[in-house]
């Protein structure tokens, strides 16, 4: 079984149905920590990168 696929050709969801794997997300030292903005710099660095 061969799997040659770039990060951004599959979802979260296709890797846990193929692989019979689960996620613990709201585990860890982080799990408290409420979600918040990227800022500009890194969002417009990280589209630099993908170009």
């Amino acid at each position: 079984m061969s799997y040659s696929q770039f990060y951004s050709q599959f979802t979260i969801a296709q890797i846990k149905s193929e692989f019979g794997i689960s996620l613990r997300e709201l585990f860890g030292i982080y799990a408290g920590t409420p979600e918040a903005e990227c800022s500009q710099f890194l969002s417009k660095t990280l589209e630099a990168s993908n170009d």
